[in-house]
């Protein structure tokens, strides 16, 4: 509570441009944040790209039992 005081002591002692030079230096700091998350994230997809299979992997539904994931753990079948 304290530290709520002050910091809103400080927020008005500053000027509006002063707080929205602020508020927008905090958006690009997001947006760079976001990037370099995004960079991260293709740069390990490249790096996973080699080893992914371009074939069709999916599964085919005609070949399980049931279509509730619990009872095809416990092998339950409500027919």
């Amino acid at each position: 509570m304290i530290k709520l005081k002050k910091l809103l002591q400080e927020q008005n002692k500053k000027s509006r441009y002063e707080m929205l030079m602020d508020l927008i230096d905090d958006f690009l700091e997001l947006r760079d944040g976001f990037d370099t998350r995004m960079l991260e994230i293709e740069k390990k997809l490249r790096e996973l790209k080699p080893e992914l299979s371009s074939n069709d992997t999916r599964l085919d539904s005609d070949d399980f039992k049931t279509d509730n994931y619990k009872d095809s753990i416990t092998g339950d079948n409500h027919e």
